[in-house]
C-alpha cells in the first residue's frame, strides 16, 4: 500500500526523477500544510489520483469546505461542499463504525480527505466542533486496522483544530511553501533547523515516522482532465 506521492527535490534539481513514498501500511493518515498559493490543493488532487491508480478499488470521500477546490466534483457521490461538510465527515465515521461493528465485512480501501479543516472546526459551534474533533480523533487511532484513512488539509495546523494528542498521530506530513516557525516548531521540531526558507509553490518537506524530513517537490500534471475523470470513479465507488 505504497502510493508515490512527491519527489526528492535534491535528486529532481539533478535532473533525478524519485519518488517519495506514503506507506498507508505504516503512516496511515496524512496532514498536508500550507498557505494560500501553496500548491497545497494541487497536491491534494494529485494524490487522490495517485491513490486510485494503485489502490482502484478505493471509496474516496472529500469534504471541501470553501466549496470551490474540488467543485468539478459537486454533484458527485461522496463530495461535500461547505455546510454539508460536517455531514460528509459524519457519514464517514458511520462507515467506519459499521467495520468496526463488525456490521459491515468489506474490505476497501476508505479515504476521507477534508480540505480547510481548521477553518470548518473555528466555523462551528463549540458542540459540533468538538464532535468532529473527537471523531477525528477516533478515525486517527483506530483507522489503520480497517482501511480506513484520512487526508486533512489546512493552511495552519493549530492544536486547537484537534482533540489533545490526535495530531501527533499523522505519521506523515507534507509541508507546502515557506512554513511559518511556529509551524515548523509545531510539526517538525526535531528537523526545523534543516528547512531552510527556499520552497515556492509546489515545494516543501515531507516527514514521515518522525524519522527524518525530505525536501520534496510535487509532480506536474500532465493530464488534468484524466486526473479528475480517476478522482471521480473513486467518488463513483460502490
Amino acid at each position: 500500500m505504497k502510493i508515490p506521492i512527491v519527489y526528492n527535490r535534491d535528486l529532481h534539481e539533478t535532473g533525478v526523477i524519485y519518488p517519495i513514498m506514503w506507506d498507508l501500511t505504516k503512516n496511515p493518515h496524512l496532514l498536508i500544510v500550507g498557505s494560500t498559493g501553496s500548491g497545497k490543493t494541487y497536491s491534494q488532487r494529485l494524490i487522490l489520483g495517485k491513490i486510485m491508480k494503485y489502490l482502484p478499488e478505493t471509496k474516496l470521500t472529500i469534504c471541501d469546505f470553501k466549496n470551490e477546490d474540488f467543485r468539478d466534483f459537486e454533484g458527485l457521490p461522496r463530495h461535500y461542499g461547505y455546510e454539508k461538510c460536517v455531514e460528509g465527515l459524519n457519514n464517514f465515521y458511520e462507515a467506519f463504525q459499521r467495520r468496526l461493528n463488525k456490521t459491515d465485512n468489506s474490505n476497501s480501501t476508505r479515504i476521507l480527505l477534508f480540505d480547510e479543516w481548521g477553518a470548518c472546526v473555528v466555523s462551528r459551534e463549540k458542540k459540533t466542533a468538538d464532535d468532529m474533533k473527537s471523531k477525528l480523533s477516533t478515525l486517527l487511532m483506530l483507522g489503520r486496522s480497517y482501511r480506513t484513512h484520512v487526508i486533512i488539509g489546512l493552511q495552519r495546523a493549530d492544536s486547537e483544530h484537534f482533540k489533545a494528542g490526535a495530531r501527533d498521530q499523522f505519521g506523515a506530513i507534507l509541508g507546502l511553501s515557506n512554513l511559518s516557525k511556529e509551524q515548523k516548531q509545531m510539526l517538525f521540531s526535531e528537523y526545523k533547523d534543516e528547512m531552510v526558507n527556499d520552497c515556492g509553490r509546489g515545494t516543501g518537506y515531507f516527514l514521515r515516522d518522525g524519522k527524518g524530513v525530505k525536501r520534496c517537490i510535487v509532480p506536474a500534471v500532465r493530464d488534468m482532465e484524466k486526473l479528475n475523470k480517476t478522482i471521480s470513479s473513486g467518488l463513483m465507488q460502490n
